[in-house]
């Protein structure tokens, strides 16, 4: 089972379906693909604990002992199913890399489940001590460690290639490069490794896929490039109003159309931003 924010829909899926089906669960073995090691087993950033709100706790109550029941992480003769979710991509020395497929990125060549050292990517790096750092600022989980893990655990992605069944999941538009990556540069993306076996099945959402669906990415980002310069034309903007911009994160305002916003107080507008959220949990100490 795959672990992480961008699996919250796919459990929310697959709990409802299990609800609704006769299915037994309580002879399955579920293992998580990956896990930080030396933490607290109810840490809220660990695998077993992320599984238990997202997956086993809406199950509890199936009766007739038909409950699934959670193992840690082992080197299981065979693997029946494997859902695995596709890492996003990630500027990496002047091009793009990742695709990463639990802690398995670009150039990693053990193929074993073994311990490895984090951090990995700077990519990874940077969102597992973000994550950790947030904790400081939840009152209600101040108690648990907020120290950065220094080591992770894999499911050996030898064992995962000889599964019986894939799921290979890209979903966001953060994946849409690894999606054409993996054809164009697959020695950028750790997930091209899946595209020889016969046994996986690709589900994609529009926005990981769309670069499938033209020419080419570069056509694509052409296109958006274009797209965008035609809206930001200065005749495209309003004259002396009142503008409200409303923006899911602090910062996001001035990251994704700072420049519009220059523009429009040039332009006499009185603009006002609304925050959908304090940020709290964002800032970073570094």
């Amino acid at each position: 089972l795959p672990i992480g924010p961008e699996c919250d829909r796919f459990y929310r899926i697959l709990v409802k379906v299990l609800q609704q089906d006769e299915l037994d669960l309580s002879e399955v073995i579920f293992l998580p693909l990956n896990d930080f090691v030396d933490l607290e087993t109810d840490h809220p950033l660990g695998a077993q604990s992320y599984l238990k709100i997202s997956f086993f706790e809406p199950l509890r109550n199936l009766g007739q002992g038909r409950a699934p029941r959670l193992f840690p992480i082992t080197s299981p003769a065979v693997i029946d199913l494997a859902i695995l979710f596709i890492g996003p991509a990630y500027p990496f020395e002047n091009k793009i890399k990742g695709g990463h497929i639990g802690f398995y990125e670009p150039g990693i060549e053990d193929r074993s489940t073994h311990v490895v050292t984090l951090p990995l990517s700077q990519q990874i790096q940077h969102s597992v001590k973000h994550r950790f750092n947030a904790l400081k600022n939840i009152e209600t989980l101040k108690n648990f460690s907020t120290q950065v893990p220094t080591q992770g655990i894999s499911l050996g992605f030898g064992q995962l290639m000889q599964a019986k069944k894939i799921l290979a999941m890209a979903v966001n538009e953060e994946t849409g490069p690894v999606v054409a990556g993996m054809y164009t540069h697959p020695q950028d993306f750790f997930a091209n490794h899946l595209l020889p076996l016969s046994q996986v099945e690709w589900y994609m959402d529009t926005f990981a896929g769309a670069s499938l669906m033209d020419n080419s990415f570069e056509t694509l980002k052409e296109n958006i490039t274009q797209d965008l310069s035609r809206c930001m034309m200065p005749q495209a903007l309003p004259h002396h109003q009142r503008v409200l911009i409303l923006s899911p994160h602090p910062d996001d305002d001035v990251i994704s159309m700072g420049a519009t916003i220059v523009r429009l107080r040039e332009r006499g507008c009185d603009v006002h931003v609304v925050y959908a959220v304090t940020g709290a949990n964002a800032v970073r100490e570094t």
